[in-house]
């Protein structure tokens, strides 16, 4: 086939130069870290990226298009990592809202608010259902209770925005110093 004609052309013309070999294993350590990213294994995408990283900086290539696009991939799973983090942070709050609810002093409040929602349908031209009215007033309920979980761990926000942006910006220093303030 056309790729192992090119595999060996390759091998033949670079024999005894073991940087194609280094760019390869790079290449293919940056593509096994996109892949590990974009599947969920964030962890391990992480790990895996920055050894990439290491051995760019240990080869003297941290200002290269290889580390540029390292820094890139870094930058989306740290992205990640953060959205992952949002959502299990939501899906906890989600949880012990409904725990909330279900306890004592939530049911109370429950109640209360449907009776309320009772009172007020009472006057307008178009009667909700009880039923509906008590499924109101329960997600009401829920999505105050969780936002409010959520906003009071909001100080434990792990930092990886603040880690994405930096490989961000360090690609912008590449390119400027490369290319230009005006590129």
């Amino acid at each position: 086939s056309a790729w192992e004609e090119l595999v060996s052309i390759v091998c033949i013309t670079t024999s005894g130069d073991d940087t194609w070999m280094t760019r390869l294993k790079g290449d293919l350590m940056l593509l096994q870290g996109q892949m590990l990213s974009h599947t969920g294994h964030l962890h391990d995408a992480e790990k895996l990226l920055s050894r990439l990283l290491h051995e760019i900086t240990t080869r003297g290539e941290e200002e290269s298009y290889a580390a540029c696009t390292a820094y890139t991939s870094m930058a989306e799973m740290y992205v990640q990592k953060h959205l992952h983090w949002q959502q299990q942070r939501g899906s906890q709050a989600q949880e012990t809202a409904e725990d909330w609810l279900a306890s004592d002093e939530g049911h109370a409040l429950w109640r209360s608010e449907v009776k309320r929602l009772l009172q007020e349908s009472k006057d307008q031209q178009r009667r909700l259902t009880r039923l509906e009215l008590e499924y109101r007033a329960r997600q009401a309920l829920l999505k105050a209770r969780a936002d409010q979980l959520k906003t009071a761990a909001a100080t434990d926000t792990p930092e990886f925005f603040e880690k994405a942006e930096e490989y961000l910006e360090r690609i912008w220093e590449i390119h400027e110093g490369t290319f230009g303030r005006n590129h």
